[in-house]
């Protein structure tokens, strides 16, 4: 019988563990998502040790004091707390001037769902993936 050399064994043992990963639906949000009322599309990226996101696409190029939305940080501090979630973060909000604290968890469905907690009160909202390709604003 033939050794299977220890770094053939290695990239067998990864694959499979890919394999299943994808297979139990694991998947990470970075990438683009499609903010609930359609009105922008943010990126979310890593940026170790947690998750970010900024706007590369928004129907309106300024907030309503003027100020460019483009390449505007509004989700940062996303540290994953569970299999598909994420928490202890904060979204920024344009249209209030603020940020709020957040946490988002892919669903099944391949959506984001996000809860924005403001003070006693908190807003759930439901990202989806943009249905075709997105031409990226340019910060300026």
């Amino acid at each position: 019988m033939r050794r299977m050399l220890p770094g053939a064994a290695l990239t067998i043992v990864t694959a499979a563990v890919a394999t299943m990963a994808a297979a139990a639906g694991m998947a990470e949000p970075t990438g683009p998502w499609l903010t609930e009322d359609a009105s922008a599309v943010v990126q979310v990226a890593a940026c170790a040790p947690a998750l970010c996101g900024t706007i590369i696409w928004s129907q309106k190029p300024v907030d309503a004091k003027g100020r460019p939305l483009c390449g505007r940080a509004v989700i940062g501090a996303m540290m994953k707390s569970g299999a598909d979630s994420w928490a202890k973060g904060w979204i920024y909000s344009p249209k209030m001037d603020s940020r709020f604290p957040a946490e988002f968890k892919l669903a099944g469905d391949g959506s984001l769902r996000l809860h924005i907690s403001a003070g006693l009160f908190g807003k759930d909202q439901t990202w989806t993936r943009p249905t075709s390709p997105v031409s990226p604003c340019t910060p300026s």
